[in-house]
């Protein structure tokens, strides 16, 4: 149904300050003698999408009450931390500061095109002197804000997209997939400028709207947004007035452009993109002919736009649209595979089960092993082949032989090959992989995690998976990466920004307890006499751990950061935790094996099933 708004020479504007009033918090504590007090000094106020109505640390003037649009309140703490949340209609703003007769304590910016109505301090003031309820009442609402788990806690819900098409030839079929994927979620309302016509009375694409226009304007979007899960706003590249007014009432926004026409973008299309939506989180849908096997090209489309993500679709596959619908709205799915070495194997069985149950997996992502593994899940589809190729591009080979150990114990030629053939992921880059994908390596040089989003697969996985004395560094823009579970084993918190919302599926193949002795040995041990014990048939071969397993298992348990730790204390996540005790972090010989533990335990565990988000599940 469409929603129906009085035009404003139909409601006065003294009509519509009262019903604000006794639509916002202050109508439960004041009489009607009290809403006419405030409702003579009040005032209606537009403020464009971008805007920003206070700054954290002004003088307290006066009060406000949102009515149509939506806001984004964000105040520096002392200790540094940036905290958000969001204000929607009939939500009061500013009362923190009036209360306390003190400087603002936020900066409080319109997310889209809002309308408010003003109350002066002053007035608010005499009205709580004589209403003791609309204090009790504002002391309330105080107390909610300053209790509300604010710190770290996800953005507000998406509810309104711009779709800003960047090149010509975006069909209008693109338009109905697109909008298809978002009412699966709970209903979508397509605005276009023909559709404010018909339920408005007047052209949208004019040059400048006048107040009252833009207020009516407003709150149509607001009261059609309470109707819908998503509203979609949908302009074309040459409609430049229009595109600006749909950016300023969006909470994301999506740019289409069709694959391989970085040379096509239209400048009038981008234009304004920072100045109206300046704060709001972009990606970009790149669409493919039907058929199309591996999306080519993206960074040549990527290095014009500066987006947080970036989506392929088959204009023929509507599962690809509704991928790019589940992640924009913070509905997707993310799985994060850990490290291990060779227990790694057990991902691949774990990925088999995932899709044999039907779970649809939005984004991959990994450190070490799970790099590898993560990689080989978004590069090849298929798990039959995705399993045949492992194993005979990695499993049957012999990863790595020993050299002169200046640098490590292996020269890294064998790994390098096994990743860089066409068996493994040739020059296949990470941008050109079907679902977002990325992997974690350690910054030797700057001692931070490094996120990899892009480039050639072989070289973000090598450097993951580069375990230091065993494999040595990769060097990166003059930089040293090794193996990135020593700083992020397990990256949840990746995932986590990667998908603004949702559910991410972890698995640890990382066995709690590990490196197990029979018998204890002395603290020094002479390498030489190991050697000779071990050939003399008189003596009992001594129970040492290979240095390559103590290293290993130094890195999984690396103190607070430590994945079983880490996890247990998010909610939301699925944990999976194959058996993987008794096999060797080295043995990636023992592949078949690996894959059956690590399939047989997803079926069992989830039940035949995919579980819904909130719950957590550890074998």
């Amino acid at each position: 149904m469409e929603p129906v708004l009085p035009a404003s020479n139909q409601e006065p504007s003294s009509a519509r300050i009262r019903r604000c009033l006794e639509e916002s918090p202050l109508g439960l504590a004041l009489d009607p003698e009290g809403l006419t007090l405030l409702g003579a000094a009040a005032r209606v106020i537009h403020l464009p999408g971008g805007a920003t109505l206070i700054h954290q640390g002004d003088p307290g003037e006066s009060a406000f009450i949102l009515s149509a649009g939506r806001m984004r309140v964000s105040a520096a703490t002392r200790g540094g931390d940036l905290v958000e949340a969001e204000v929607g209609p009939g939500e009061l703003i500013g009362e923190i500061a009036l209360l306390a007769d003190r400087p603002r304590t936020a900066t409080v910016r319109a997310i889209r095109d809002c309308e408010l109505l003003e109350i002066p301090a002053r007035v608010l003031t005499t009205s709580m002197a004589q209403h003791p309820g609309l204090h009790r009442v504002l002391s309330g609402l105080v107390v909610d804000r300053l209790t509300a788990p604010r710190p770290g806690a996800p953005a507000a819900t998406v509810r309104t997209i711009a779709v800003v098409p960047l090149t010509d030839g975006v069909s209008a079929d693109a338009v109905v997939r697109i909008q298809a994927s978002f009412a699966k979620l709970g209903g979508c309302e397509l605005v276009t400028p023909e559709r404010v016509t018909a339920a408005l009375g007047w052209d949208p694409l004019e040059e400048a709207l006048d107040l009252d226009r833009a207020n009516q304007f407003s709150r149509w979007c607001s009261e059609l947004e309470s109707q819908a899960r998503s509203v979609l706003y949908w302009s074309r590249p040459d409609q430049t007035q229009w595109r600006l007014r749909c950016l300023r009432q969006a909470d994301r926004v999506l740019l289409v452009a069709r694959a391989g026409a970085d040379k096509e973008l239209r400048a009038t299309a981008m234009a304004g993109l920072s100045e109206a939506a300046e704060g709001v989180r972009r990606e970009l849908l790149i669409l493919h002919p039907p058929g199309t096997v591996r999306p080519l090209g993206t960074a040549a489309l990527l290095q014009h736009l500066d987006v947080a993500l970036h989506h392929h679709a088959r204009t023929d596959r509507q599962d690809d649209f509704d991928r790019v619908a589940r992640l924009m709205t913070g509905k997707g799915t993310g799985v994060v595979l850990g490290g291990g070495a060779a227990r790694g194997w057990a991902h691949l069985g774990v990925l088999r089960a995932l899709d044999e149950l039907g779970l649809r997996i939005d984004a991959i992502g990994g450190t070490s092993i799970g790099a590898v593994m993560a990689s080989a899940y978004a590069a090849i589809p298929l798990a039959s082949e995705r399993e045949a190729r492992l194993r005979d591009g990695m499993a049957r080979r012999r990863l790595f032989p020993m050299t002169l150990p200046i640098s490590s114990l292996s020269s890294g030629h064998a790994m390098t090959d096994a990743l860089r053939s066409p068996a493994g992921f040739g020059d296949l880059l990470m941008e050109d992989c079907w679902i977002p994908l990325f992997m974690v390596s350690t910054n030797l040089t700057t001692a931070q995690p490094k996120l990899h989003r892009d480039g050639p697969i072989w070289r973000a996985a090598r450097a993951s998976a580069s375990i230091p004395g065993l494999l040595p560094p990769v060097c990166w823009d003059g930089e040293l990466l090794v193996d990135g579970a020593i700083l992020d084993n397990l990256p949840v918190s990746a995932m986590r920004r990667l998908l603004q919302g949702g559910r991410v599926i972890a698995v640890d193949v990382e066995p709690s307890i590990d490196l197990k002795v029979g018998r204890p040995f002395e603290p020094a041990i002479s390498g030489w006499r190991l050697l000779l014990r071990q050939w003399n048939p008189l003596r009992e071969a001594m129970q040492v751990p290979r240095m390559a397993a103590v290293v290993g298992r130094a890195q999984a348990v690396r103190g607070p950061g430590h994945g079983h730790s880490k996890l247990s204390e998010e909610a939301g996540d699925v944990l999976l935790r194959p058996p993987t005790v008794g096999a060797s972090a080295f043995d990636f010989r023992r592949f078949d094996a690996l894959v059956e533990a690590g399939y047989r335990h997803a079926r069992e565990v989830l039940g035949g099933a995919a579980q819904e988000p909130g719950q957590s599940t550890t074998g």
